[in-house]
C-alpha cells in the first residue's frame, strides 16, 4: 500500500484496516487508491492539512469532473470522512452520492401470487431439471440478486451447513448466506438430480452447451410466462411504481425478514443491520431505501405507533 503524506494518514491507515474485515482485497485496492488521491489533492491543496469544511470538500468534487470513476471516489470519502468525524469528534462536511431518484415503490408479491408462480414453473420445468424453480426460490428465499444465483457454483454451496458463499457479487463482497433448512434440502436434491454433487467447479444453473450459466434473458422469458399465467401485472402505475421483476422478490425477501424479527421482538431499526449484512449491501441507508413500502407492511410497527400517538391527540368531542 503507498504511503499517505498528511496529517489525516494514520486515521486512512486505521480506516482502511477496519475496512478490511469486511471487504475483498479488489474493493480494498480501490478504497486505498481512492483515499491516496483524496489526500495527495489536500496535501497541494492545503499543504496536508485536514480542512474538511464545506467549501474545501465541495472544490475537491468538483475537481472530479474529468476523472472516471467519479462515484466510486465520492462513495469511499463518505465512510472516511464519516470515520473521521466519528473518531475526532469533529463536524466534517460528508458529500452526497450522486443523487439517484430512490422513490420508487417496488412490487411485492402475495404469498398467493408467489405461490402461482411457482406452480408454474414446476410444471414448465418438468422437461427443464427444475431449473427455473429453482432459481426463483432462491431469489425469494434467500434475497439473492439474480446475477449471484446465476453465477452460483458447486462450490458455493456448503452442502452440510445449507450455507451459500457467494464471491461473485454487486460490492466484491465475499458473505456467507445460511439458508432456510427447507430451501437447503430443496437445493440439495435439486443439485443430486443434476448430478452436481462432487463436480465444486461446476455451475449449479448450467447453460445447455455445459459451457458458463444460464443467461438472465433466458430465465426472465419463462418468469414473464409465470406472470402472465398467473394474471400478475401491474394494473396502474403510479408515480415511481415499478412493476414485477427479479428483484421484488429481493424486497419480499426483506420485507418478510423485518417483520419475522419484528415477531421475534426486535425493532424495525436494530433489525436493519443484520439484514443489510445479510443481503451484502455496503451501508445501512441502502438496505433502509428497500423499506419503502406502505404501513400495512409492518402492522406491528404500526400498531405501536397508533398506540403511543393515541395519548397526544384526544378523541374529539362532537359538543361544538
Amino acid at each position: 500500500m503507498d504511503e499517505f503524506k498528511s496529517d489525516f494518514s494514520e486515521l486512512i491507515k486505521e480506516f482502511l484496516s477496519i475496512r478490511a474485515v469486511s471487504v475483498c482485497n479488489k474493493t480494498l485496492k480501490r478504497d486505498a487508491r481512492n483515499l491516496q488521491l483524496f489526500e495527495e489533492y489536500f496535501v497541494e491543496k492545503s499543504e496536508g492539512k485536514s480542512l474538511f469544511d464545506h467549501d474545501s470538500i465541495i472544490d475537491w468534487q468538483l475537481s472530479l469532473q474529468k476523472e472516471h470513476d467519479i462515484d466510486s471516489k465520492i462513495h469511499t470519502v463518505r465512510l472516511f470522512l464519516q470515520y473521521y468525524s466519528t473518531v475526532q469528534n469533529e463536524n466534517v462536511y460528508v458529500p452526497k452520492n450522486k443523487k439517484h431518484n430512490h422513490e420508487f415503490v417496488p412490487y411485492i408479491f402475495s404469498d398467493d401470487e408467489f405461490k402461482r408462480i411457482i406452480d408454474f414453473t414446476d410444471n414448465y420445468d418438468k422437461q427443464e431439471n427444475f431449473e427455473n424453480s429453482m432459481i426463483l426460490r432462491l431469489l425469494y428465499g434467500s434475497g439473492l440478486r439474480i446475477n449471484e444465483t446465476l453465477s452460483l457454483k458447486m462450490e458455493n454451496f456448503i452442502i452440510d451447513s445449507g450455507t451459500l458463499f457467494l464471491t461473485e457479487t454487486k460490492f466484491n463482497k465475499e458473505r456467507l448466506v445460511p439458508m432456510h433448512p427447507s430451501l437447503s434440502s430443496i437445493l440439495k436434491n435439486y443439485c443430486y438430480k443434476r448430478q452436481l454433487i462432487g463436480k465444486q467447479n461446476a455451475f449449479i444453473f448450467p447453460a445447455e452447451n455445459k459451457i458458463g450459466h444460464v443467461t438472465r434473458d433466458s430465465v426472465y422469458a419463462v418468469f414473464k410466462k409465470a406472470l402472465k399465467q398467473s394474471g400478475i401485472q401491474l394494473k396502474s402505475t403510479r408515480q415511481f411504481e415499478r412493476g414485477p421483476c427479479f428483484h421484488s422478490l429481493r424486497h419480499v425477501f426483506t420485507m418478510k425478514s423485518c417483520n419475522k424479527l419484528e415477531l421475534q421482538g426486535l425493532s424495525l431499526s436494530d433489525s436493519i443491520p443484520y439484514i443489510s449484512f445479510y443481503l451484502g449491501h455496503d451501508s445501512i441507508f441502502e438496505t433502509e431505501k428497500y423499506l419503502n413500502y406502505g404501513s400495512e407492511m409492518f402492522p406491528l410497527e404500526l400498531q405501536k405507533f397508533e398506540l403511543q400517538s393515541s395519548s397526544l391527540y384526544p378523541e374529539a368531542k362532537d359538543d361544538i
